[in-house]
């Protein structure tokens, strides 16, 4: 609408391109000013793009086109957000906390796995998966913290999914791994020319700080000393990164935030940015302003807006959840079950519980 109260000549398809290169300019700046700093260390993120008033320039030393995904990143390197799926979400006040899978298949409403028509009571409550202030708010789901254990609902992908191969996910990124012939993680730290870590500092499991929630992968495959395969050695970098971590134990308190470590940084940074410097339109070579703080966080409440109108008006069948005194308590609820110890559900013999991240 701003463009054709601005340019009223224009005609429709030529409104459409304007407002699509905006809207791509716009994605482009929240990926490089606010979710890249967020996952990955930032003197890296400074290094391959460097900012000088305003002024964006890539430096890449290893990857100085990205027109193909570089398989380090598709197969390993931006697989790290499997570790941050949390074990059950709530979608809205209506329904209780369902796995992303659970192993069965074409009964709606038994999880999130989708590939049917989703009940109607299904509405998401966007307040419940973003935070307007940017902060912590109470009922906001967060994601897990980056390290090398994913939950077991990702241990039972369903065959629509998986088609061939292990239903397990975890089995499935080492295998693919395996089969594509990736390096190391030592020889790809080694690549870089950043320290490697020890063995005893590659711990698998959860980084809570407690000692029987993490091991020494030589503890758990001796077979792999030295050479760990490059997705399990990139979320255990994140740990060491954020703990210090002797003897395949984690020692002391956090030192730093859950973020990829130097050799993920390396890789998700120079693929990010390869691919904005290898675009033409991009914002590295269009050098268009950058917005600001407050107008991307106009952005933000003008998306989360238009998300809310258009799941009224275009699927009345996904009702909104209710802004009642019964969704209040609904929420201190989920903030009680998010700060107490997770207790075990009822499981079938031989299956672990849902709320049980596994080690890798």
């Amino acid at each position: 609408d701003r463009i054709l109260r601005e340019q009223p000549q224009l005609s429709g398809a030529e409104v459409f391109s304007l407002a699509r290169k905006a809207v791509v300019a716009q994605y482009q700046q929240l990926v490089v000013s606010d979710y890249l700093p967020k996952i990955i260390d930032r003197r890296v993120l400074d290094r391959v793009l460097s900012n000088n008033n305003g002024s964006l320039t890539a430096n890449l030393s290893f990857y100085s086109s990205c027109m193909q995904m570089p398989v380090e990143f598709a197969v390993a390197a931006y697989r790290f957000g499997h570790s941050q799926v949390r074990v059950l979400y709530r979608i809205n006040s209506e329904v209780d906390r369902l796995p992303v899978f659970s192993g069965s298949f074409g009964t709606p409403g038994i999880d999130l796995v989708g590939f049917s028509a989703a009940p109607s009571n299904f509405g998401i409550d966007w307040s419940r998966f973003f935070s307007r202030s940017g902060r912590a708010e109470t009922g906001v789901q967060s994601s897990y913290k980056i390290d090398a254990s994913i939950t077991n609902s990702l241990s039972l992908l369903p065959l629509p999914v998986t088609s061939a191969g292990p239903a397990d996910l975890a089995k499935r990124n080492l295998l693919r791994s395996s089969q594509l012939g990736l390096p190391t993680g030592q020889d790809v730290a080694r690549a870089l020319g950043v320290r490697v870590l020890r063995d005893d500092e590659i711990l698998i499991g959860k980084a809570t700080g407690v000692a029987t929630e993490a091991t020494a992968i030589t503890k758990l495959a001796p077979s792999l000393a030295s050479k760990t395969p490059l997705w399990a050695y990139i979320l255990a970098e994140s740990t060491a990164s954020a703990y210090r971590v002797v003897d395949g134990a984690i020692v002391g308190q956090q030192r730093a935030p859950f973020r990829l470590g130097p050799v993920g940084s390396q890789i998700v940074a120079e693929t990010f940015v390869g691919l904005l410097a290898s675009d033409p339109n991009s914002i590295i070579n269009t050098q268009q302003p950058r917005a600001q703080a407050s107008s991307l966080r106009q952005l933000f409440d003008q998306i989360s807006q238009n998300i809310s109108v258009s799941s009224e008006s275009e699927s009345p069948r996904r009702v909104q959840p209710r802004r009642d005194e019964p969704a209040q308590r609904d929420r201190q609820a989920t903030r009680r079950e998010d700060q107490e110890p997770r207790r075990e559900e009822p499981r079938r013999e031989n299956q672990q519980p849902r709320d049980q991240r596994r080690r890798n």
